[in-house]
């Protein structure tokens, strides 16, 4: 006779300074059928603290970026040195570029605005528990399957068919950093026109319209390191 068996929770870890909202947030995820919401933490360094507790062993931290003591960027570092198996999701009021461009090179797998919708924030924790990686609010067209793990076919066609100048490759290098546009003119010792003329060709060789999607291209294609 067939058994069957159910797939194991997806483990999650909710880091965040504020109680109301962590609270509500765990009461909500606990009625999902594969999430077990396994503890709360209110900054990075109470994270450290349950962390060392073998019953709180987890597969994702949603992690806020704005705590006290220790925050969602310095947690998530110490999380790639010490556990790197845990994927960190940020969960965040805060939409700008730098913010995300600074969560991904601090090693998050995911970016969630607290405005969300439950089934958003779930198909994200799916999504990173699955493949690795979510972030499709920021990316464009085919660059999606370019960067998941279950598209090598597509990952190993880009890296073949797009090529970047070495002037670009540099551009890509400091748009993967929180400096501004016209810095990065700077930077370069060019002007900012000619910046906007390299992002501009990057953007339509990926088939993207953001510099969160430029970033995350070259991350996967290991064009930079993070």
């Amino acid at each position: 006779m067939h058994v069957f068996t159910r797939n194991p929770d997806i483990r999650i870890a909710i880091v965040d300074d504020h109680k109301l909202f962590s609270d509500g947030l765990k009461q909500i995820l606990e009625k999902l059928p594969d999430i077990d919401v396994v503890f709360e933490a209110v900054n990075g360094k109470d994270l450290q603290e349950k962390l060392k507790r073998p019953e709180n062993e987890i597969d994702i931290a949603l992690m806020d970026i704005q705590m006290p003591i220790m925050d969602g960027y310095e947690a998530s570092i110490w999380l790639q040195q010490n556990f790197p198996k845990i994927k960190v999701i940020a969960l965040s009021m805060r939409n700008d570029e730098f913010s995300i461009i600074k969560m991904i090179n601090h090693g998050a797998c995911g970016y969630i605005l607290k405005e969300a919708t439950v089934r958003e924030v779930h198909e994200t924790i799916i999504q990173v528990f699955k493949i690795g990686f979510c972030l499709d609010v920021a990316l464009d067209g085919e660059i999606f399957y370019a960067i998941t793990k279950d598209s090598e076919k597509q990952l190993k066609t880009s890296k073949r068919n797009i090529k970047f100048s070495p002037r670009e490759l540099e551009f890509i290098q400091y748009a993967a950093s929180e400096l501004a546009y016209k810095q990065i003119a700077e930077k370069m010792g060019i002007s900012f026109t000619t910046v906007e003329n390299y992002r501009a060709s990057c953007f339509e060789k990926l088939n993207i319209t953001s510099r969160v999607g430029l970033v995350i291209y070259a991350i996967k294609n290991n064009i930079i390191k993070i």
